[in-house]
Order: structure tokens, then C-alpha cells, then sequence
């Protein structure tokens, strides 16, 4: 749609691509793609990982001692 209007593509125009390339090892790919593959990323594993934490702090809660 931008590129209709405004002769322009968005900047996150091919990021889902981006990131699948990305996964699969193909960095070169990926960067062709879309350049912020490489702030999405890290950003998707900084997610990942604070869920992970979440998680296991609910799953097994800190024990309070007396």
C-alpha cells in the first residue's frame, strides 16, 4: 500500500521473511530482505528469554525461610 501511494516501501516490509531466513541460518538472505533483522532478532530472543524466566518463577516459586 505505501509503495501505491507513496512510491515508497515501508520499513517493515519483508521483516517476517527476514526473520525466517534469519532462523534458518541464511543471514545473507535475511539481511537482503530487510536490514532491521538485525534489531529484530535480538529483541525476539530478549522476549523469549524474560518469558522463559516468568515462567519458571511461577512454575517453582521461591521458598520463604524462617
Amino acid at each position: 500500500m505505501s509503495k501505491i501511494l507513496f512510491d515508497r516501501e515501508c520499513f517493515a516490509c519483508g521483516t517476517t521473511r527476514a526473520v525466517m531466513h534469519a532462523i534458518h541460518l541464511e543471514f545473507k538472505s535475511a539481511w537482503e530482505f530487510n536490514k532491521l533483522v538485525v534489531f529484530v532478532i535480538p529483541f525476539i530472543l530478549y522476549l523469549y528469554v524474560t518469558e522463559m524466566i516468568r515462567m519458571y518463577n511461577l512454575i517453582y516459586p521461591k521458598s520463604k525461610s524462617i
